[in-house]
């Protein structure tokens, strides 16, 4: 949920982060969230999501990739990059495969869960307004 929450402070929730209409962390050690529908899973990848995931490895340290993942979805490289320096300033270990990023029906490239947190979970509860 950190993650969710910097993406919002960033202002990419809606973008590359999922929108969370509601968050609550239960205290037997799980959580549940209720975000916006998507349209597939990465796992059934498109030769762009391939290309999107393999990039995205390098995009925050690698100024061609980010440059290639701008051209691919605009504004993505970027996003990379800062996620990147987000995980490095927080110790958040990254999390990148297929499995955790979704697309929507209008094919933007969503990052759902590309970071292992280190500690508690945040237990505030967000609802949609």
């Amino acid at each position: 949920m950190r993650y969710i929450l910097w993406g919002r402070k960033m202002g990419y929730e809606g973008n590359f982060v999922p929108k969370v209409h509601s968050y609550k962390w239960h205290k037997a050690g799980f959580y549940t969230a209720v975000v916006e529908k998507m349209e597939r899973c990465s796992t059934v990848r498109t030769e762009k999501d391939q290309v999107l995931l393999d990039l995205f490895h390098n995009a925050g340290r690698n100024d061609h990739a980010r440059a290639a993942m701008n051209f691919l979805q605009p504004g993505c490289g970027d996003f990379a990059e800062k996620l990147f320096k987000a995980c490095n300033d927080n110790r958040w270990g990254m999390d990148i495969h297929g499995g955790n990023f979704m697309v929507r029906k209008d094919g933007t490239w969503v990052a759902t869960d590309p970071v292992n947190l280190h500690g508690n979970p945040p237990t505030e509860r967000i609802r949609a307004a």
